[in-house]
């Protein structure tokens, strides 16, 4: 066999991996797949060394300081992908400044979910049963959610590649650590979890803050507010998304009890691998939207692609052995869970949509879009799975996931607001039919709710590819029946118009207009004319299509 014939699969997979965003995406869905294999194992050896009923509490454990954590992160750690890319000298204060509010709000939710866990977590009684086992809580929660933010601050580092080293540390040592704490009964899953994580913690914090740029003057800098201000809103639709496996625990827990809940978490465990693929392709989508903001649809449409790609045979893998992989867990699990795994699974497909759509909503910083998002998850997720369980036990609640997926995806693409479906196609009047006669132009209304649709995906790149900011300033679309978006800006430096081609013949035509007009200036500079003429500022390519950043000429309305 030739060198050249051996050496093609080394080339195609050294292309394959060259663009940065599938390189952080399978670093972080390898350290999701270590996390995801060993956690099975933590599990399966739980359920052989433990009788369900204390698996159930140790399962609820983990998922009541989980929900508390992902309170406690503030929508930081969303934040920190979309804004560590850029923070250059910033970046150490922006890390401890994160870290520090959310160790602190952990503590606090804690402190209250322990007050009142009479009232909403009965069964979870150990929690008050001594003044140490509440302090050890409060503290485990602190731990937990900076845990959790870790990854996101090595996405937001470029630092992809240590997120597979740390996951599996910490996973491996949990293991390990199940045997020696079963006596402990209840906590002994807690306890095997929050351990590992703490001192991988300490370590990763260290060489983080280690390695950041050192503050100097002048250097470039994002401010704290900047990104608490993005969190904010950001945070509160989340929770909605972020609480789900907890809240949905914690129901089941409460409607069927210990045991049915020991069975949910171990299905949906398993099957939130297949959702954290999407999560992960979805933060690279964002670090790297950030740094090359010229290219966001591009990678929206990358990004969609390279989850769809992992996500289906991931989930008809996991239908087929379904029944397999819970019997690991112990017969009941198998008997119990089987189809509401098979549910969660598919449940995966149409959240492919879902997460890209949130990942390019961040990107362009549209919170609207990721609260309603959010809320629509919520309402259909928690209230479909109240009613559901009624009806099919434990089955209803994965009925209920798949319906509120498959909703969502549908909403997000038909409203035009998933960031995908961005038209490249020639100018709409021109369209043909197949008959090759001319296709009626859209009216009006249809034509302007396009465009505004386009807007929404295309301002905050175009804004940022010419050294405009993204969320102060000011816009308006105009009318134009041309597949040019026609944008009037207000800026510091005075009105200018912002000209953004959605086709290759729109790029065509924008040159030769910023040609001419260049041509023009140069030839009349300082004459009669000369002040009639726009101005150039900026010539761009945003997905290989033109963008022209030019001075707005004032002008009156005409009488004919």
């Amino acid at each position: 066999m030739s060198a050249t014939t051996t050496g093609r699969p080394r080339t195609a997979l050294g292309e394959h991996l060259r663009e940065p965003m599938r390189r952080a995406a399978y670093a972080l869905i390898l350290g999701t797949g270590i996390t995801s294999a060993l956690g099975l194992l933590f599990w399966a050896l739980a359920a052989r060394l433990l009788p369900p009923t204390t698996v159930g509490i140790g399962a609820a454990l983990v998922s009541a300081a989980t929900l508390l954590a992902n309170i406690a992160t503030l929508g930081l750690r969303n934040g920190l992908v979309r804004f560590l890319p850029e923070a250059g000298a910033s970046t150490r204060r922006l890390i401890l400044s994160a870290y520090g509010l959310c160790a602190g709000a952990a503590t606090v939710v804690a402190a209250v979910f322990v007050l009142g866990q009479p009232v909403w977590a009965a069964e979870l009684w150990l929690l008050r049963s001594s003044p140490w086992a509440t302090a050890g809580f409060c503290l485990a929660t602190a731990v937990w959610v900076l845990f959790i933010l870790q990854d996101h601050v090595l996405t937001g580092l470029h630092r992809t590649i240590w997120v597979p080293v740390t996951n599996g540390l910490s996973s491996a040592a949990k293991i390990g650590l199940l045997p020696l704490l079963a006596f402990s009964a209840g906590w002994a899953i807690f306890a095997a979890s929050v351990l590992p994580a703490a001192v991988v913690v300490a370590v990763v914090t260290v060489l983080v803050l280690r390695r950041a740029p050192a503050a100097e003057p002048g250097a470039r800098t994002v401010p704290v507010s900047r990104l608490t201000r993005f969190a904010a809103a950001d945070h509160l639709a989340a929770l909605l998304w972020l609480g789900t496996a907890s809240v949905l625990t914690l129901m089941v827990l409460q409607q069927l009890g210990p045991a049915a809940s020991a069975y949910y978490y171990m299905a949906h465990t398993i099957a939130y691998a297949a959702f954290l693929i999407t999560s992960n392709v979805s933060s690279a989508l964002v670090a790297e939207g950030a740094r090359s903001p010229d290219r966001t649809t591009a990678l929206i449409r990358a990004a969609v692609r390279n989850a769809a790609l992992l996500v289906l045979p991931a989930v008809a893998v996991g239908v087929l052995l379904a029944g397999p992989v819970l019997r690991l867990f112990g017969a009941e699990y198998a008997e119990q869970a089987t189809v509401l795994l098979r549910l969660l699974l598919v449940s995966a497909v149409p959240q492919v949509v879902v997460g890209v759509a949130l990942a390019a909503a961040r990107l362009r910083q549209d919170l609207l879009t990721v609260v309603l998002t959010y809320v629509a998850l919520a309402v259909t997720i928690y209230g479909g799975a109240w009613l559901a369980i009624g009806w099919w036990h434990l089955n209803g609640v994965g009925i209920a996931y798949l319906a509120s997926q498959v909703l969502v995806a549908v909403g997000l693409l038909v409203s035009g607001r998933s960031g995908v479906l961005v038209r490249h196609s020639p100018t709409l009047p021109q369209a043909r039919g197949p008959s090759g006669a001319p296709r009626l132009a859209p009216g009006p209304l249809l034509r302007r709710w396009r465009s505004q649709r386009e807007l929404r995906v295309r301002l905050g790149p175009a804004l940022a590819a010419c050294g405009l900011p993204t969320t102060t300033t000011t816009h308006r679309l105009l009318t134009s029946d041309s597949d040019v978006l026609v944008v009037a800006l207000d800026t510091s430096a005075g009105p200018l118009v912002l000209k953004i081609a959605t086709s290759p013949a729109a790029t065509t035509g924008l040159d030769r207009h910023a040609d001419v007009i260049v041509g023009l200036g140069s030839e009349v500079t300082g004459g009669p004319i000369g002040h009639l003429l726009p101005r150039v500022l900026a010539r761009r390519t945003l997905d290989e299509h033109r963008v022209l950043l030019e001075t707005r000429l004032p002008g009156a309305v005409s009488d004919d």
